[in-house]
């Protein structure tokens, strides 16, 4: 750990970065992303030099993930000392900052207080760890192990194409399309969530075009997915570059219940960003339901934003219906243009 590099003003640790061997820090003028950083910019603006001095309950940039939120809201509370002390603590204890790419087991959480706590304690709370029993005594180190070892590999076309994807919709709540009619001036459009009378479910069955991988009008498509012993797919991403725009679409995105709160999803959608830098792709952009909260909370969580939405993609029905198409989208620098 570096101590002396601190603390970026988003809250991210420039003391425990992977990039901090050729770079001095967040204000160094170094750092690889301070010409597109939304938080740095605002900050400077604001005469402040980190975001956790600022009053405002803000969410933009990158206080939109969980880590830097956590990291910021943890010093506002605690005190930047009490954060590096325990970062420093933590990191002798076995805790990765970064493991992969820019991820690590701060990055592990849905729920702010949970990160909140461990960065406190070094310990994730019992009922964090899904399909473990709540009784059981499991360290850290074994739940890492135990969830790096899931293999994503690469599925091949000539292999998995066609096989289909089990898509399933189960939601408690959906988000309520308002939209006031078009005029002259303009028109109002609101999102807002609402809670559902019965649960929402939708199946393959009600479709004439159930998922599958590798459909014929995604030509440039390729996959990735965690396999089962007896050869059974259980998770999976596609993407395909979207060419005339210049942007990476994840076609398809599925992880079976057994998996599911690993970071699995987190895993797949990492890899598609991975792809999207590799191609010098623009943006990683997706399409999803409004009733999918699930699926939107996961997306948001990862910092998708919402760039669209088409109320009668599916049928002539579909605000009542509660299944308006939602396109979200992931941006790697704000000014990048298509080509």
């Amino acid at each position: 750990m570096k101590r002396e590099l601190g603390i970026a003003r988003c809250g991210l640790a420039c003391c425990l970065c992977s990039e901090n061997e050729y770079c001095n820090g967040c204000n160094s003028g170094e750092c690889p992303d301070k010409d597109w950083c939304e938080n740095r910019k605002c900050s400077i603006e604001k005469n402040y030099t980190h975001c956790h001095e600022c009053k405002a309950e803000c969410r933009k940039g990158l206080l939109s993930k969980i880590k830097p939120y956590g990291f910021t809201l943890f010093i506002k509370r605690y005190g930047e000392k009490e954060l590096l002390d325990c970062l420093e603590r933590n990191e002798k204890a076995g805790v990765v900052y970064h493991r992969e790419g820019i991820y690590g087991d701060y990055d592990d959480f849905n729920d702010v207080e949970e990160l909140i706590a461990f960065i406190k304690t070094g310990k994730t709370p019992k009922h964090a760890f899904a399909a473990r029993s709540v009784t059981q005594d499991i360290s850290r180190k074994e739940y890492q192990m135990e969830h790096y070892a899931i293999e994503i590999e690469a599925l091949p076309k000539e292999k998995w194409k066609g096989v289909p994807i089990p898509m399933v919709t189960r939601s408690d709540s959906y988000y309520d399309l308002e939209i006031s009619p078009l005029d002259q001036n303009g028109c109002a459009v609101a999102l807002v969530r609402k809670s559902a009378e019965k649960e929402i479910v939708h199946t393959p069955e009600e479709y004439d075009f159930p998922d599958s991988l590798y459909q014929e009008h995604w030509e440039k498509a390729e996959a990735y997915g965690v396999i089962g012993s007896d050869g059974a797919l259980l998770a999976c991403i596609e993407v395909c570059p979207e060419e005339w725009s210049n942007r990476l679409m994840v076609t398809e995105l599925w992880v079976s219940e057994a998996l599911r709160r690993q970071g699995i999803g987190r895993r797949l959608m990492d890899k598609a960003k991975e792809i999207a830098l590799r191609q010098n792709r623009r943006a990683v952009i997706l399409e999803t339901q409004s009733c999918n909260t699930n699926a939107i909370a996961f997306y948001l969580h990862e910092g998708f934003e919402l760039i669209g939405f088409d109320t009668c993609c599916y049928t002539n029905n579909d605000i009542d219906r509660r299944e308006v198409r939602l396109n979200l989208g992931y941006f790697f620098h704000r000014d990048a243009r298509r080509f």
